[in-house]
């Protein structure tokens, strides 16, 4: 298009305003634009998308996911210009109760001097004209560029900024769109035009459309990869080829359709391998970052159901200062309460209490004494964290734990050790991305707490897990601040953030059908089908379909001026093939794409580095490996490493008093060589699921522990007692303790049938004529035990003794292991077989 005098240029971003103001041309942001028009015309403060979160939450009164739907079919529908009054003139599903909330919301943002920035356009349409507006005077001809997206309110704007340089005799606005040939997906393309044609053929004076031509017949290439991994790897690969061919660093562009960091990360790890520079204005999230997450974890252990796993990884934050809860800045007793904790057999504490209790089981042990008194300032720091309370005490009460735990600032000994380090770019490139979360985090709280004092909810009760959806909200829209990055770097961004720039290679990737083709629409979501079909087709939220199309509008965009485009592709996460989208099949490069391999050892992969070569180890496992492959998969000869496994007494010890092995474990082995091999060789464990149901070891933990302290409690009372008062003695005690282990529901349920099956076993044995009585019961053997290792057939095994019966002259002694099973018969009895269930 031919430049003109008088001509403004109106861009979607900053980046824009640069290279449009680079090229000598006057540009304005247009969202910037719309925002002082509508601030002028209204003299109210715009909202932001916490204040309408937070607001919405607080109408609707309901659970906050619920909130946040409800929040976002009220941004469609103001963004599409539909007013409460439109709303209540439909007979429709949700149409009535939409327009309430839109009418409380602007009565309540109208006593707060806000206004919800999301109608804006048509705000600013409003008021065009009603006065003369600044920032066309002097304009002749008004150019929209790089669009990829618009309302209905948009074109309601965008018709008022033509009306009002004509008015002025001016040419008016002109809307630049990519021709087909740049658009590529013709089907994507004629939607959006017939609705633009659609909406201004009744019009005597409209926008006019000037389609833009591709600088050039540009080079196109596709490319098949297997995963994300692989896609990346080939991403990498391209920047390296462009930059091979003499293409300036910041001529390229990656253009990624999927924000997710499935393939982000490994993109990261690609680029930084081919040590080529990029930035991304987003970066890595928040919850990446270690001291975020740990922040956030705070609040999810006060939220509700403690679990063990998130107190030690609470514990392992690197840089954490423990000593507000162990009392001392020794690292060694921080290890010691992870240690304690991993060693707990119950992961999920619904109560708060359990596994406090479960570390209050004394055992002679210093360590778990240090370990209760830590673990119980831990619960009582939650405790205060859990509210109700104020919010701005909620949030205040939190900053100040995670100031005293040493989370709000980087440890000046990690900033030494990464200077130190020789090369040391990548722990302090860790370091970097540490703070950058972190300050997002921070920024978020700062955000919510803000929205809520300006809307008046700051001194509104919540609890902590209201408070953390809140905080988990804000973090969607707040990323760490990487800084410009700008020159002499790759930029990697979104279709819209590069949309009429030039470079002259652009990289697409992910541009499969999954992230294309299938694109959603909130509104639909929201708003549901029968109000969307409801609405006049001029008010009408984008559908799906329009979607669609605007993504391959903001592709278009990118590549308008590209003189060679890369395009990948590749299947989605869960391993399911994913074809290419219809805008990828539309390239001309597509009939003859190109298959990258899965693994970067295959002599055909696009490699960022070049390959090693192996050395005399490398090769020795690649013997290795192939020997294991042929044995597998074609029952090759058996050697030391695939079918014969090693000598098992050697790795699972036992061959001294200082290193016995336990019973129990000794004979899981003797039953199974495999799972002696898997655990003690391969050092592999069995995790259990979290929850409160009982699994075996506890239970046997558990009724072990009842059935001594009901039979040390008989033992108590007088040698003159009846056999009914021991009986009723034991039971009583062991009832006691196995109350007190159920807390929750569920696990009170299980724990009543350990009190029927202890009180059968103490029935059964109280009843048996015997001359044999209970001497002790939990009798451990081991190393640094009163009962050393015990030495059997050359091993030293260590372990607890369930039941010890003696008769009064100590003269016969009987053993009493408890196993699960039916009850023991009188012959057995009297053979001394006792193995009661």
């Amino acid at each position: 298009m031919l430049r003109v005098d008088g001509e403004l240029m109106l861009v979607q971003n900053e980046r824009q305003v640069e290279a449009e103001s680079a090229r000598g041309a006057r540009a304005l942001n247009l969202r910037r634009l719309v925002a002082g028009m509508a601030t002028r015309a209204s003299g109210l403060t715009p909202t932001t998308v916490e204040m309408t979160r937070l607001l919405t939450h607080h109408l609707v009164g309901h659970s906050h996911a619920l909130a946040l739907a409800f929040d976002e079919g009220i941004g469609a529908l103001r963004r599409a210009g539909v007013s409460p009054m439109m709303l209540r003139s439909l007979v429709a599903p949700r149409a009535a109760r939409f327009a309430k909330l839109m009418e409380s919301a602007d009565s309540w943002l109208e006593k707060c001097g806000l206004r919800d920035e999301r109608a804006d356009a048509r705000l600013a349409a409003t008021a065009l004209g009603a006065e003369p507006v600044p920032e066309f005077e002097q304009v002749e001809q008004a150019v929209l560029r790089g669009l990829g997206h618009w309302e209905n309110a948009d074109l309601e704007f965008f018709e008022g900024v033509h009306q009002n340089i004509r008015g002025r005799n001016g040419r008016g606005l002109v809307i630049e769109l990519p021709t087909a040939r740049a658009f590529r997906a013709k089907s994507g393309m004629e939607s959006l035009l017939t609705k633009l044609e659609r909406r201004w053929a009744a019009q005597p004076d409209s926008p006019s459309i000037d389609f833009v031509e591709p600088d050039q017949p540009g080079q196109e290439t596709v490319i098949e990869a297997q995963h994300a991994e692989s896609e990346a790897r080939v991403v990498a690969h391209a920047v390296l080829d462009a930059l091979s061919r003499g293409t300036p660093v910041d001529g390229i562009a990656v253009v990624t359709l999927d924000s997710s960091q499935s393939f982000l990360e490994p993109l990261r790890t690609e680029l930084n391998l081919a040590k080529i520079p990029f930035t991304e204005p987003r970066g890595r999230p928040a919850v990446a970052s270690p001291r975020a997450h740990a922040a956030l974890e705070l609040l999810k252990l006060a939220r509700g159901a403690l679990t063990r796993d998130g107190l030690v990884d609470l514990l392992l934050t690197p840089d954490l200062r423990p000593e507000r809860w162990l009392q001392t800045r020794e690292r060694r007793a921080l290890h010691r309460l992870v240690r304690e904790l991993e060693r707990l057999p119950l992961n999920t504490d619904s109560s708060g209490t359990e596994l406090l209790g479960a570390l209050a089981e004394p055992d002679g042990s210093e360590v778990r004494s240090l370990a209760h008194a830590a673990l119980k300032r831990m619960l009582l720091d939650l405790e205060y964290l859990k509210g109700p309370s104020q919010r701005s005490r909620l949030g205040s009460a939190w900053r100040s734990l995670l100031d005293a735990l040493g989370m709000l600032e980087t440890n000046p000994n990690a900033l030494e050790r990464g200077l130190d380090v020789a090369n040391a770019t990548e722990l302090l490139q860790s370091l970097g991305d540490d703070a950058a979360g972190l300050r997002a985090l921070l920024t978020a709280v700062e955000r919510t707490e803000s929205a809520a004092a300006a809307l008046g909810f700051g001194d509104q009760q919540l609890l902590a897990g209201e408070y953390l959806q809140e905080i988990e909200a804000a973090l969607t829209g707040v990323g760490p601040a990487t800084g410009a990055g700008r020159a002499g770097a790759v930029w990697v961004a979104r279709p819209a953030d590069v949309a009429g720039l030039r470079h002259e290679v652009v990289v697409v990737c992910r541009a499969s059908k999954s992230h294309l083709d299938c694109s959603t629409s909130s509104a639909e979501l929201s708003l549901g089908e029968p109000l969307m079909q409801a609405l006049p087709w001029s008010l009408r939220p984008p559908a799906a379909m329009e979607q669609a199309g605007f993504a391959e509008l903001g592709l278009a965009w990118a590549t308008v001026h590209a003189s060679r485009v890369v395009v990948t592709f590749s299947r989605d996460e869960t391993g399911n093939r994913d074809g290419p989208s219809r805008w990828t099949e539309a390239l001309r490069g597509y009939p003859k794409r190109h298959l990258e391999p899965t693994s970067p050892l295959h002599s055909g992969a696009r490699r960022v580095r070049a390959l090693a070569a192996p050395n005399g180890g490398a090769l020795r496992r690649m013997r290795v490996e192939r020997a294991r492959s042929d044995f597998f998969l074609r029952r090759a000869g058996e050697d030391p490493y695939t079918g014969r496994a090693p000598s098992l007494p050697r790795l699972v010890r036992g061959d001294s008093p200082e290193h016995p092995v336990a019973v129990t474990t000794l004979e899981r082995y003797l039953r199974c060589p495999f799972l002696a091999f898997a655990e003690a060789g391969l050092r592999a464990t069995r995790r259990s699921e979290d929850g409160d149901t009982i699994d075996a070891r506890i239970r046997g933990r558990l009724l072990h522990q009842s059935l001594a302290a009901g039979m040390e409690a008989a033992s108590r009372l007088p040698s003159n007692a009846s056999a009914s008062e021991r009986q009723a003695a034991a039971l009583n005690a062991a009832e006691v303790y196995l109350t007190s282990q159920g807390r929750s529901p569920l696990r009170r349920a299980a724990m009543q049938n350990l009190v029927a099956d202890a009180a059968a076993l103490i029935r059964w044995s109280a009843g048996a004529d015997d001359p044999l009585l209970f001497l002790e019961a939990e009798r451990a053997f081991g190393q640094a035990e009163k009962w050393g290792p015990l030495a059997l057939e050359g091993v030293y095994v260590s372990g607890r003794i369930d039941r010890i019966d003696a008769s009064p002259s100590r003269k016969r002694l009987r053993i009493i292991d408890y196993k699960s099973g039916g009850q023991p018969t009188r012959k057995e009895w009297h053979h001394e077989l006792l193995q009661p269930w």
